[in-house]
């Protein structure tokens, strides 16, 4: 009867930390772990790899009239130092940090609705248990609803802006930016 009640007691005591060890942040961050590699992984699923018979094909399809380029071309392609002046706004230092700036602030903003929600929760949590009256606390209860759903909605908002600046460096990445144009100093 006692080695039972022992036995019990150490399941008891292991499911306490099974259901308290559901809820905290090292099981959100092996959540958050496995969607990334997840997301990495159908990244790579869905990328393209290019033969040289693919080369070939889109050549024999495509002929550009001359394949070579002249010696002159091929000179002034090799002379050192010299760099190709900007083919289009997207080669501009100042179109990269705006865009950036732009997407920071958005961030920033949101940030702030996020915060300025929380805020508002925690006052009335504390209005609410303060208040004896309730019908008072009823009125709190769903005032409190209301800026939860706020709360969501701009964690919602926070996180597409995060996206967003993510998406904006891998576009700079892509077209040849350096980094220092869209990253921020402040950090």
């Amino acid at each position: 009867m006692k080695k039972l009640v022992i036995q019990l007691g150490v399941l008891l005591v292991f499911m306490v930390s099974v259901c308290i060890a559901e809820d905290s942040p090292l099981v959100a961050a092996a959540k958050r772990e496995k969607e990334r590699r997840a997301k990495i992984a159908a990244e790579k699923a869905e990328t393209k790899s290019f033969t040289n018979q693919d080369i070939e094909e889109f050549k024999a399809k495509n002929p550009t009239g001359d394949e070579t380029a002249t010696e002159s071309e091929q000179a002034v392609s090799d002379t050192p130092g010299e760099q190709a002046a900007p083919s289009s706004e997207r080669d501009d230092e100042a179109y990269w940090k705006g865009k950036a700036e732009a997407t920071r602030e958005k961030t920033r903003q949101a940030e702030e609705k996020v915060n300025n929600a929380q805020n508002d929760i925690d006052a009335l949590w504390r209005y609410q248990t303060a208040v004896d009256d309730g019908q008072q606390q009823q009125k709190t209860v769903g005032e409190r609803g209301e800026r939860m759903n706020d709360l969501d909605a701009a964690k919602k908002e926070l996180e597409e802006a995060k996206a967003a600046e993510e998406e904006l460096q891998e576009e700079a990445r892509k077209e040849g930016a350096p980094p220092g144009w869209v990253e921020d100093r402040d950090e």
